[in-house]
């Protein structure tokens, strides 16, 4: 592969989705105001006994969800955008454009899962020196937000092949797949909660922690095995537009 060409590529779907993101004014509006009333809500009610800030970070929970539509929108956009003739013709093979999009959407991911991160960490630390609990707190979020953080980077790409395979089958012949992507979505989807169960059969309510005696070596192969499947559905994703896409 051409790394120069390569990176042409990733430029330019990186800078495309980042553009986007800035100017959709309602995507700030929304996390200006869930700031807000968080910041609020944790003033009223993080010095209560009882609160554990350790919580905040079930917020993630939601973040491998979020990344198949981010793979999802860097291949629907072409359709949505009347430019998916430009892209499919350009000189470059199916798999070079397609890689281009996965690694763009994996990057953008990565970052938007450090900002979520550093943001929740903002939040417990204002909550402790406001209701004056000390930095422990704080210390002790932070090896909880690394063990998250662990497992958000490894879920990553699954779900970023996920919802880019699921929009090009939805703009191709084998549509009859697409119940089979739901079904691997609902069930492989929420890789926090399935650790959890197997990490942790008799739930805890004083700690939030995914591993309480480090990670056993049955998580590496189970986020091993995640990454062999995201290689398979970006495999599909590349023959179904070699072969079966609808133009």
């Amino acid at each position: 592969m051409n790394i120069g060409t390569f990176a042409h590529l990733f430029k330019h779907e990186f800078r495309m989705d980042i553009r986007r993101m800035y100017a959709r004014t309602w995507f700030w509006a929304y996390a200006a105001v869930i700031l807000a009333v968080l910041l609020v809500a944790l003033g009223v009610w993080g010095g209560r006994s009882g609160f554990n800030p350790q919580y905040l970070i079930y917020f993630m929970y939601a973040f491998p969800f979020f990344m198949i539509g981010v793979g999802h929108r860097a291949l629907n956009r072409e359709w949505s955008d009347q430019t998916y003739g430009w892209w499919l013709t350009l000189p470059y093979s199916r798999f070079r454009l397609l890689l281009a999009k996965f690694a763009a959407s994996l990057v953008q991911g990565m970052i938007l899962g450090v900002i979520a991160f550093g943001v929740l960490l903002v939040l417990v630390l204002y909550t402790s020196l406001l209701h004056g609990k000390g930095l422990g707190e704080v210390a002790d979020f932070v090896q909880i937000e690394l063990q998250y953080m662990l497992v958000t980077a490894a879920a990553v790409p699954f779900m970023t092949a996920l919802g880019m395979a699921a929009a090009i089958i939805w703009r191709s012949k084998a549509k009859g797949l697409l119940p089979l992507i739901w079904i691997v979505f609902g069930t492989l989807g929420n890789i926090f909660n399935w650790i959890n169960l197997y990490t942790r059969p008799e739930k805890s309510e004083s700690t939030v922690l995914l591993f309480q005696h480090g990670i056993p070596p049955e998580v590496w192969a189970i986020l091993a095995g995640m990454w062999l499947l995201a290689g398979g559905l970006f495999a599909v994703a590349v023959y179904i537009c070699k072969k079966h896409l609808i133009v």
